[in-house]
């Protein structure tokens, strides 16, 4: 007598995971309404010298306290400071030419974020400010928000942004915070995915420049977060030369050959639909990118958020519907198998388009429990688990850990009050 082990024991210990990775600390601010930060000790500001005797914190901060320091600085350019600004954004100098990022290019900040009818975190915002401190040489302190942003790539898909902090003494320098980020869609918002690709980017569009009297790195010490190794691009302009000069698939094959460990090879109809779950799969997900990306270029005057939740439902509500219906002919563990890898290989050919090397912790996490939810999903609808007297609720399981999945990632756009 076989024993058929339900699996809402496994699920439960995963929502808990879920909860203390990707909302622990949302949870704890929403309940008591007190930010944890509150509760820390304001450290001291570490700076580094510039060469004109200010003194740099080499950090980011989501406001004007170094307790919520968020990327390294990685990118000084001493000049004029409107000289650099449009050496970065002037054609022909560089590999890459910058454009201004719009307000509604710019990243969704938690605190800044509007809802919508639709009840998705993916309102318009104001976008994401971020300040670093700044002792000029007559000891005046500033906390700075960025002068400008700068941007190769799209919002619905990768990206390098820079953010710009001017020199507020003498303008005779700009320091930059650059950094690769790509659009989310499980998370609804960009991760972050590397520093130092950002910073190799911008030292290209400098090298062999003729404005560019000297390029070299400096050891910062400012090696905490992300990828950032604690050494930052120095950049020195020649002003008087400037000044006279300035005037960037489809693998279901993989997952179809691992079926046939599952099916029996002479039942070929049941390996092609093994290979249609995955393929649907990865088929709306590159719907979804392509065509939030076109959308995106062909509306500049929408919101990217505004395009962002037109086409969010087709994941969200999407691929559960479409694993559910095109995985009723499977046996149950085939279908577990095409449901849960065809997320993954849907996953793995967007990060190859995005060329994503690198992920956060609670995104794995998360991206792993919308994959079993799927694979649960794709297992009750199959023709081995639709016998009401065998019903293990496949289903209603898979289709609760996807929903939670999906909006736990969405509670850190919900403001403390």
């Amino acid at each position: 007598m076989r024993i058929e082990v339900r699996p809402l024991v496994a699920v439960v210990i995963l929502f808990i995971a879920l909860a203390v990775l990707l909302g622990g600390s949302t949870v704890v601010g929403a309940l008591t309404g007190t930010p944890v930060t509150e509760t820390q000790v304001e450290p001291e500001i570490e700076t580094v010298e510039l060469k004109d005797g200010s003194e740099l914190w080499p950090y980011t901060s989501r406001s004007q306290s170094v307790s919520d320091r968020t990327l390294a600085l990685n990118v000084i350019v001493y000049g004029d400071a409107t000289t650099t600004r449009e050496l970065l954004q002037t054609e022909g100098f560089g590999d890459v030419t910058w454009e201004e990022m719009d307000d509604n290019e710019t990243d969704i900040a938690p605190t800044e974020v509007t809802f919508n009818q639709s009840g998705l975190g993916l309102g318009d915002a104001d976008g994401a400010i971020r300040y670093t401190y700044v002792e000029d040489p007559d000891g005046n302190e500033y906390w700075l928000d960025e002068s400008y942003q700068l941007k190769d790539g799209t919002y619905l898909g990768a990206r390098n942004h820079l953010r710009a902090y001017e020199d507020p003494h003498a303008g005779q320098w700009t320091v930059f915070q650059g950094h690769t980020e790509h659009w989310d869609w499980f998370q609804a918002r960009h991760n972050v995915h590397s520093i130092e690709e950002s910073q190799s980017v911008v030292e290209l569009h400098f090298v062999d420049n003729p404005l560019v009297e000297d390029l070299v790195r400096e050891r910062w010490g400012n090696d905490r977060g992300s990828d950032s190794d604690g050494w930052a691009t120095v950049v020195d302009l020649d002003e008087e030369f400037a000044t006279l000069l300035l005037g960037a698939i489809l693998i279901a094959s993989i997952q179809t050959a691992r079926m046939r460990e599952f099916i029996h090879d002479d039942d070929v109809k049941l390996v092609y639909q093994g290979a249609f779950v995955v393929g649907s799969l990865v088929a709306l997900m590159m719907f979804v990118r392509f065509g939030a990306i076109w959308a995106e270029g062909q509306f500049p005057n929408i919101y990217p958020n505004t395009v962002a939740a037109m086409f969010f439902p087709f994941l969200a509500i999407g691929m559960p519907i479409a694993v559910y219906l095109i995985a009723r002919p499977l046996d149950r563990l085939p279908a577990f198998a095409a449901g849960s890898s065809g997320f993954f290989i849907a996953l793995l050919v967007d990060y190859t388009y995005l060329q994503v090397t690198a992920l956060p912790l609670d995104t794995l996490l998360q991206h792993v429990a919308l994959a079993i939810a799927l694979g649960f999903i794709a297992a009750g609808a199959s023709k081995t688990a639709r016998d009401p007297e065998t019903d293990l609720g496949y289903v209603r399981t898979g289709a609760l850990l996807w929903a939670v999945a999906i909006i736990i990632p969405l509670l850190v756009h919900i403001p403390i009050i």
